[in-house]
């Protein structure tokens, strides 16, 4: 019996652990729009803070002309991705 469930569970492969996998979105790109209190244009693409989350704190440190890299929440369940992280690359 205990064979028969190993041998069962070979034959998924790593494909089994793709449910439980936890995607993130990452944007990368230059800020083209002044970010306010609320949100940030990326390459003319708006996106959302999400409240109370780092992106939200660090809405003030990134200004237009950044390269920067977006972390979009994966759980937000709405219809447009919120953002969690703001990370501005190095020398821009």
């Amino acid at each position: 019996m205990i064979l028969a469930a190993l041998a069962a569970l070979s034959c998924f492969g790593p494909e089994a652990s793709w449910a439980t996998r936890v995607f993130t979105s990452v944007v990368t790109g230059t800020v083209t729009a002044t970010p306010t209190r609320t949100d940030i244009e990326v390459d003319h693409q708006v996106y959302h803070f999400k409240p109370d989350s780092p992106a939200d704190k660090q809405a003030h440190t990134v200004d237009v002309g950044q390269v920067v890299d977006v972390v979009l929440d994966p759980t937000a369940g709405t219809t447009s991705p919120m953002v969690v992280s703001v990370t501005a690359h190095q020398g821009t």
